[in-house]
């Protein structure tokens, strides 16, 4: 199950952010950079990740906005 989360862009570069969730209950984040050109798809790029907690170090350059994805 794929569960969108936000689209943005403008003009010829758009992103979509989701969370895919596996039958087996595993969870990633996912996100697709798209390009368009003369009004067509002309190259995608996609990223994954699976979730996790930030190390110590980073705790001062984060504020959490919502609760992490559960499985």
């Amino acid at each position: 199950r794929i569960q969108l989360r936000r689209v943005t862009g403008s003009g010829d570069i758009w992103f979509a952010e989701s969370v895919i969730h596996y039958g087996d209950g595993t969870v990633f984040y996912g996100v697709s950079r798209v390009e368009f050109r003369d009004g067509k798809m002309w190259r995608e790029t996609r990223y994954y990740a699976e979730p996790f907690e930030p190390p110590a170090w980073r705790s001062g350059w984060f504020t959490r906005t919502e609760e992490p994805v559960a499985g």
